[in-house]
């Protein structure tokens, strides 16, 4: 994709986050869901206890 080369473990790492109903298929749900989890972190940071 894009020209980037990803290793297998990689791809590995992107189903375990993505994949959310473990049906080893990403969907654009699944995918949203991810991206709005990040969106609210960005916004919202948490304390880091330091």
């Amino acid at each position: 994709v894009c020209g980037v080369t990803i290793t297998d473990d990689l791809v590995d790492v992107i189903f375990y986050i993505f994949d959310t109903n473990k049906d080893g298929n990403l969907s654009s749900e699944e995918f949203l869901a991810v991206l709005q989890r990040r969106e609210q972190d960005v916004a919202n940071p948490t304390g880091t206890g330091f």
